[in-house]
């Protein structure tokens, strides 16, 4: 009697350790999955919020770029339209958080697919001469415009890559937003 109950117990303990060994394994296994799924986690210094959207003018043309109403999400208009999910950087990226989209494609006019970069943030800058040397950097790729509230808006196209470009900052110096950027030929509106 006392060998088929050491036997008992022996089963009933390899039963519990199992059990125990799968219930962590699928703790662990959820916890990184939803690790993966919650990417990006909350929104640090985005540029426009609810109910807003920027129109960027330029010599490129003129595109909108709107809140759709999530967080996370922009609805790009140009000669079409597409909406957006955006990544919300947890650490800086280039001295910057915000939200950026790395590059969906989307069918622009209906014939070709063309991929879309965008990045939105807020630049914190400790002079006016670091954010002008910053402008006058990016200019080399991008034709921005910018207002008397410190937001700066650019909007290009690199046929060699089929991308389109959209980009929007607000520029602070002290936390407070640049109010005498030097305005481009086109326009940044915010509505």
């Amino acid at each position: 009697m006392g060998f088929r109950y050491y036997n008992s117990l022996v089963s009933s303990l390899i039963s519990v350790i199992m059990y125990f060994q799968i219930v962590l394994f699928s703790v662990i296994f959820l916890a990184s999955c939803s690790t993966v799924m919650s990417e990006g986690g909350p929104v640090q210094e985005s540029v426009i919020h609810r109910n807003q959207k920027a129109i960027i003018t330029n010599d490129n043309g003129t595109v909108e770029y709107v809140y759709s109403g999530e967080t996370k999400r922009r609805i790009i208009i140009g000669d079409g339209s597409k909406e957006l999910d955006m990544i919300a950087r947890q650490k800086r990226f280039r001295g910057k958080l915000g939200l950026y989209n790395p590059g969906e494609r989307w069918f622009s006019d209906g014939r070709r697919e063309a991929r879309i970069v965008v990045v939105e943030g807020e630049m914190h800058f400790e002079t006016m001469q670091d954010a002008l040397k910053y402008l006058r950097q990016g200019s080399e790729f991008m034709d921005w415009q910018s207002n008397d509230q410190g937001y700066v808006g650019g909007f290009s196209m690199s046929p060699e890559r089929n991308q389109i470009n959209v980009t929007l900052y607000r520029y602070f110096i002290n936390d407070k937003p640049i109010s005498n950027l030097p305005e481009g030929n086109g326009s940044v509106t915010i509505k």
